[in-house]
């Protein structure tokens, strides 16, 4: 007995020295790859600075809106800088109305303004710096005018796919001229998404079926599959000669050809590098004649995507790719079906819910929401654009580089068929009940429950127990745990850059104070950072959006959160903005009360006393238990005084609000002793091109011993305060909280 104890646990210690050994290995290689990269990032010292640069164009160049044209490039040599760059990476630049379109491959000299990649650092938002991080961009460059800017090569042979790229891209665009969904073809063809609207985007996200638009595996799987079964059947009739060559392997490698000609057409991005190892993997087993297992494909595909990509561990898609595989395989591998009719629904249907239920937790942990009716709508969409819009769009593509202008009508083709399907998505994102937030509290348990409990209801027939794993999704469809109780308030001044948007919760209201900028048409921060911070948070409906003034940055993302969200009231005093839309204004003395907390606008009193339109700012009071808020837009010293001289101790509080970013048109000291806040809070952008918060504003806080925080550099800041005086005041600051690596501080 003790020889056998001692062989057992020899063996065991050979295991776990085998596997040890393996993954001490996979983190040394993912260790090795994050430290070269973190040493191409851009310096300290060059952030926010001007260079001139001489820079190989390596990507397809994007048109978006105003014709601002962006583009990563390899950075050759850099000169006229404040500091040198030992280990330049690849950098994302943009450059405003060019004179001359630049095209892949050509080298440039360049006047740009350099800085690091940066989030707008809040709950929900759109994680850009790991994106970055992920496609190894080092910094990011934006085109200065000056007539330096000059072509000094023409384009590389090595950039001769992306050449076609945007040569197929230019020649779609002008033979769909005016046509609604031409974007959406060009996304299908060559990968480039950016001519997509934000309004078809929403309606993508709502419907669940922008998975659609991004090329993948199930794009690659049924061009291959089409290809696969086309050659099967021709090859019947191929003369007797060539007969010799088996059916499958000729279909195996005409399949991966192809496949590996429209990954390549798409740009080879992170989800097409993942899905065209995955197929080839599958298509190994024909290829060398010899019988692999189901499993033994789905680990060699994850082995070899991860090795050839390792970054890739950072892309939400690698993991939704990835575990539906794992889904279907566990719920289908190795049984037999019950029906062998393909044109039975639920053949079709089976699959579709499968991955549905499988992915709903990790759905919800990533977004905070799902669509409730996804699955049934993608088992229209899924076929309509893959067996009927992406094959009239490649061939279309195919016919427009042999210059044959068939080719432009199957693009047409393509594209009225697709709006066939676009009128039903529009009709259906409308629909009263599309999607649910789940509870926060406890997110990650629940999550796991239902993983478990998604494992469980796919297992054999014939085990006990199947119908109870359904209950362990119970949990994500509880109503929302708040802990807010009644005079408490939750206050989140959100990073907006340089701008302003707060969100202000009691226990059953929901004010909103400002928006944040527009940036462009298809860009505005209320769409991309308030929205989901309150989807994040289970929001569902605003009480009140206030607006201090009508600048940008301050009134910019109002249109997209009216058209997101129920608003009930929106306060407003330039009634020359938001003309759709029944505005109140806000007018000092306007005062009420939700769950306990008081709120009550300051100023304006008089909107002819001020003649600038910052002065002219609705200055609000929030006031839960004996603590306070005082919320100040772009007020300058004017109005300082005007409000001093109106209220003096009552505008003691204990949070401010610092009036216009930190300028030194506002902060008078008088103003500070008067509110004597606890923590002064500055909405700013990251090394904005004003210079706020201007230095001796800063010095000004210090003197007065206030503390400050700001968003540029604690990201999104929440305050939980109310119903006792003795409440201790806690700053939550979103960015020192993170603790990831690609995080910039």
């Amino acid at each position: 007995m003790a020889v056998s104890a001692i062989s057992l646990l020899t063996m065991n210690n050979k295991y776990l020295l085998k596997h040890g050994g393996i993954f001490l290995l996979g983190f040394a290689f993912m260790a090795y790859q994050v430290n070269q990269h973190l040493a191409t990032q851009l310096p300290a010292e060059l952030n926010g600075q001007t260079a001139t640069v001489i820079a190989n164009i390596s990507s397809v160049v994007e048109v978006g809106a105003d014709n601002k044209l962006s583009f990563i490039a390899e950075i050759l040599s850099l000169a006229h800088a404040v500091g040198t760059w030992p280990k330049p990476g690849l950098i994302k630049i943009t450059w405003e109305q060019p004179a001359y379109t630049p095209q892949p491959g050509q080298q440039w000299f360049l006047t740009v303004k350099l800085k690091k990649p940066r989030d707008y650092a809040n709950p929900g938002s759109f994680a850009s710096e790991k994106l970055f991080f992920q496609q190894r961009i080092a910094a990011l460059g934006y085109v200065l005018p000056d007539s330096g800017n000059q072509l000094i090569q023409e384009s590389r042979v090595i950039q001769n796919i992306n050449k076609l790229r945007q040569y197929l891209c230019a020649k779609i665009v002008a033979g769909l001229a005016n046509q609604r969904f031409a974007g959406v073809i060009v996304a299908l063809v060559v990968g480039n998404k950016n001519l997509i609207t934000t309004e078809q985007w929403r309606v993508f996200q709502n419907t669940g079926t922008a998975h659609l638009m991004a090329i993948s595996g199930m794009h690659l799987g049924i061009i291959a599959s089409i290809v696969f079964i086309a050659i099967k059947i021709f090859w019947r009739f191929a003369p007797a000669n060539f007969l010799h060559i088996p059916a499958p392997w000729l279909a195996a490698c005409a399949a991966l050809t192809i496949s590996l000609m429209y990954a390549a057409l798409a740009g080879l991005s992170v989800s097409t590098q993942r899905s065209i190892i995955m197929l080839a993997v599958y298509l190994l087993g024909t290829l060398w004649r010899r019988k692999i297992s189901v499993l033994q494909k789905f680990c060699l595909a994850l082995l070899l995507v991860l090795i050839f990509d390792p970054f890739v561990i950072l892309s939400v898609g690698f993991w939704f790719s990835f575990l539906a595989v794992g889904f279907l395989l566990y719920a289908f591998a190795g049984r037999k079906l019950e029906n062998n009719n393909w044109l039975a629904p639920w053949r079709w249907l089976r699959p579709q819910m499968v991955v549905a239920i499988g992915l709903l937790p990790i759905s919800l942990l990533f977004f905070a929401q799902t669509a409730i009716y996804a699955p049934a709508i993608n088992l229209l969409a899924i076929p309509w654009v893959c067996f009927l819009v992406l094959p009239l769009s490649l061939l279309g593509a195919v016919l427009l580089l042999l210059n044959i202008n068939s080719g432009i009508v199957l693009l047409k083709l393509a594209e009225l068929n697709f709006s066939v399907l676009w009128d039903l998505l529009n009709l259906l994102q409308d629909a009263p009940i599309y999607f649910w937030q789940p509870p926060t509290r406890y997110l990650l348990l629940t999550m796991w429950c239902a993983m478990l409990g998604a494992l469980w209801l796919f297992v054999p027939k014939g085990l006990p127990g199947r119908f109870w794993s359904i209950f362990s999704f119970v949990a994500l469809f509880l109503p929302r745990i708040d802990n807010l109780l009644p005079e408490q308030v939750e206050f989140t001044l959100l990073d907006v850059g340089q701008g302003l948007a707060a969100v202000i919760r009691t226990q059953r209201h929901v004010l909103i104070y400002d928006t944040g900028a527009k940036k462009s048409t298809s860009f505005d921060l209320g769409s991309r950072v308030v929205i989901p911070y309150l989807r994040t948070i289970g929001v569902q409906q605003i009480d009140t959006l206030l607006i201090s003034h009508a600048d940008n940055d301050h009134i910019g993302g109002a249109e997209s959160i009216l058209t997101s969200m129920q608003v009930q009231k929106l306060m407003l005093n330039d009634q020359t903005y938001l003309p759709a839309y029944n505005k109140h204004t806000c007018l000092a003395g306007k005062s009420w009360t939700w769950d306990g907390v008081k709120f009550m606008v300051l100023h304006p009193n008089n909107y002819n006393n001020f003649t600038k339109r910052n002065d002219q700012s609705c200055v609000l009071q929030v006031q839960a238990g004996k603590q306070k808020i005082l919320l100040t837009g772009d007020i300058e010293t004017k109005a300082e005084l005007n409000l001093i001289a109106s209220y003096g101790s009552q505008l003691q509080a204990d949070l401010l609000l610092v009036p216009h970013h930190g300028s030194k048109t506002s902060s008078s000291v008088e103003f500070i002793q008067a509110v004597r806040p606890k923590y002064a809070l500055i909405p700013v952008g990251y090394k904005n091109q004003y210079g706020h918060p201007k230095q001796q504003i800063l010095q000004r806080y210090q003197d007065l011993q206030v503390p400050v925080l700001r968003t540029d550099l604690d990201g999104a800041i929440s305050f939980k305060f109310g119903q006792a005086a003795e409440s201790k005041l806690q700053p939550q600051c979103y960015r020192r909280e993170q603790s990831k690596f690609w995080l910039a501080k």
